[in-house]
């Protein structure tokens, strides 16, 4: 759920593209993941927001790609291909 004045001006696509990039890193990797709490979570998302915005994905993209072609992690490439995916579609929508 979306909460905050910050937060109302994110298309909602855009939000939810970045809680599952966000989701999907803290799932990855929960020791590596900066901030548990949903105050630092939410702030996470919507520094990944503002970057879809400002053509500004770069370490997302990157992320992901790098799960992608890590032979080691191929359970979770089918999930790190959709979100390409959708940060690719999110991106030509909003930029």
């Amino acid at each position: 759920m979306k909460n905050g004045s910050e937060v109302e001006q994110i298309p909602d696509d855009v939000y939810q593209l970045a809680k599952g990039i966000d989701t999907f890193m803290f799932d990855f990797a929960p020791y590596d993941y900066d901030g548990w709490d949903s105050e630092s979570r939410a702030k996470n998302i919507l520094e990944i927001a503002n970057d879809i915005i400002n053509d500004k994905s770069e370490f997302s993209k990157e992320f992901l790609c790098e799960i992608i072609n890590d032979d080691e992690f191929h359970e979770l490439h089918d999930e790190a291909k959709e979100l390409v995916h959708r940060l690719n579609t999110v991106e030509l929508n909003v930029n």
